[in-house]
């Protein structure tokens, strides 16, 4: 499913990650990844991975955004998110997957918070920011071209 389908859901997601990292807004401090060790260990067994509590998830902002550890935690995160209520009915897939791709926001404010955020990676999100401004673009114009004409004033 495109992204640009999911817009209530990224803004639901982004709020309620939030609550589960512990943070008061988006300018607050990330909270620090698990250790490499720990990581590594859930990789091999699949024991002690994230926790899916108010202020205790982390994430591994360290190694790739689809490891397995932030997976888990994408799926901790959607049993929270649906348990809560506060949201509506979204598909499993959907939330999980919102999750993730915020997940490389994240990363850019843990990256920013430590110092070793590049002018690379600076690049490469707003060069993400702008593919994704155009592809919204696209997306509500070709919205529009289904709609009847009495929808478009």
């Amino acid at each position: 499913m495109d992204w640009y389908i999911l817009t209530p859901t990224k803004r639901h997601v982004r709020a309620h990650s939030l609550v589960m990292l512990g943070r008061e807004d988006k300018n607050a401090e990330v909270p620090p990844p698990p250790s490499s060790d720990r990581i590594k260990s859930f990789s091999e067994t699949g024991k002690r991975g994230p926790k899916g509590e108010t202020g205790k998830l982390r994430l591994d902002l360290e190694g790739p955004i689809r490891s397995s550890w932030n997976k888990r935690a994408a799926c901790c995160f959607r049993r929270h998110f649906q348990k809560s209520g506060l949201y509506g009915p979204w598909p499993k897939a959907d939330i999980e997957e919102a999750f993730l791709r915020h997940t490389e926001i994240i990363r850019l404010h843990y990256q920013r918070q430590v110092g070793t955020l590049t002018k690379d990676d600076l690049l490469l999100q707003r060069s993400r920011s702008a593919r994704k401004n155009r592809l919204q673009k696209v997306g509500s114009v070709l919205a529009l071209d289904k709609c009847p004409n009495t929808l478009r004033s």
